[in-house]
């Protein structure tokens, strides 16, 4: 058995799939911290994949990042990011 009980083929195309849902421009931030969760649970098991299975592009994460963490709307209480 593979990891969640499916091929490693598959376990790569959810977590692709899911980190191509985090593209997605003005998603909810309920849903982006529910998709950054899988994705962690997903690359946890780290002898399940090695780095030459998986590329991941840095820029589309660090945007995202910059436009959750530092955003001018949270300090005018426009914005309510889960915990």
């Amino acid at each position: 058995m593979y990891g969640l009980k499916f091929s490693k083929e598959d376990h790569l195309a959810v977590i692709n799939l899911l980190l191509s849902v985090l593209h997605i421009p003005d998603l909810d931030p309920w849903l982006t911290n529910r998709t950054a969760c899988s994705i962690r649970d997903l690359l946890r098991k780290r002898d399940l994949l090695t780095r030459d299975d998986l590329h991941i592009e840095w820029r589309p994460l660090y945007e995202l990042y910059e436009k959750l963490f530092y955003s001018p709307n949270e300090a005018l209480g426009l914005v309510h990011y889960p915990k």
